[in-house]
């Protein structure tokens, strides 16, 4: 029972940061033809990265903290739907300021999984197996940046930006 669970805490979190990192794949590559498509500066594109790392670099102790409050499993569910709705927020933004915010809004919502399902890990590994889960759950980020640009990449040309 207790193999079980732990085998399915590591599957969701490798999942839920694969999936993450997956939809941040498929759209930075076209980020910038996008963003000059709407009017975009070159500095006004390097400020729509950064709103991601910003976002990140911000909510991630506030998650952490909330983490400990209301729960892992719940938070973590909560940060994969808010990822899919930032999805949706970059497919229709018609103006830059929109994709500033969706870029800021996905780097709000990254910073969910990655906490509460690394905490989540650390409660149902005991120390001794923690860096073997660890290392097993960053894989999920490694195959989401490996998959997401070419996917992205097939994706576009078969049906343009909003496609993706």
């Amino acid at each position: 029972m207790v193999r079980n669970l732990k085998s399915s805490v590591l599957v969701v979190v490798i999942l839920a940061i694969f999936a993450d990192m997956l939809m941040y794949g498929l759209v930075v590559p076209f980020l910038p033809v996008h963003a000059e498509s709407l009017g975009a500066t070159q500095s006004e594109i390097g400020l729509l990265f950064a709103s991601y790392a910003l976002a990140l670099f911000m909510a991630t102790p506030l998650f952490g903290a909330l983490s400990d409050r209301v729960g892992r499993k719940k938070l973590l569910v909560s940060g994969l739907i808010a990822l899919a709705a930032t999805t949706l927020i970059y497919a229709f933004a018609t103006s830059f300021w929109v994709l500033v915010l969706a870029r800021l809004l996905q780097g709000l919502a990254a910073a969910i999984p990655w906490t509460a399902g690394l905490a989540l890990l650390a409660d149902v590994f005991p120390k001794e197996e923690r860096g073997r889960a660890m290392g097993l759950a960053m894989s999920g980020q490694a195959a989401g940046v490996l998959l997401g640009p070419p996917i992205g990449g097939c994706l576009y040309e078969a049906g343009g930006y909003h496609f993706l």
